[in-house]
């Protein structure tokens, strides 16, 4: 296998920000729902830690797939939380001669495991230096 930073193209740029940022959100949104519900002063950074503990988990199936490894079904699933509402009218943008926007779906199984690894890398060193600031 090359290395998935070779791998790692124009393309895939702009689903990979998306899922890094989606990721991203839902993790603090729950770091912060944790500190709310327990109320606890040292709350916040031992929930940033065990999000980054997750990321770091995700990303790691997200190698094994990308490796080659056979998993269970569970873990061969890749789940995208964004959803596009389906639109029946045109757009401004219809009439405007550009190349298409490359959607999370519209890649490959590979594609969309290098897009995942990289988002869940990202957000496990977000949450980890968020740990340590917190």
């Amino acid at each position: 296998m090359k290395k998935w930073k070779q791998k790692m193209q124009r393309h895939l740029l702009r689903p990979f920000l998306y899922l890094a940022a989606v990721r991203f959100l839902l993790g603090l949104t729950l770091v912060l729902l944790a500190d709310y519900i327990l109320s606890r002063p040292q709350v916040k950074p031992y929930a940033a830690l065990l999000a980054a503990a997750v990321f770091a988990l995700l990303g790691w199936i997200a190698w094994l797939r990308l490796d080659g490894v056979r998993l269970p079904r569970l873990m061969m699933q890749r789940i995208n939380i964004r959803k596009k509402p389906a639109r029946t009218y045109g757009d401004m943008i219809d009439y405007i001669d550009e190349a298409p926007a490359v959607t999370f779906e519209d890649l490959g199984d590979e594609e969309k495991d290098i897009c995942l690894l990289g988002a869940d890398f990202l957000c496990c060193v977000l949450f980890l230096a968020l740990s340590l600031l917190l």
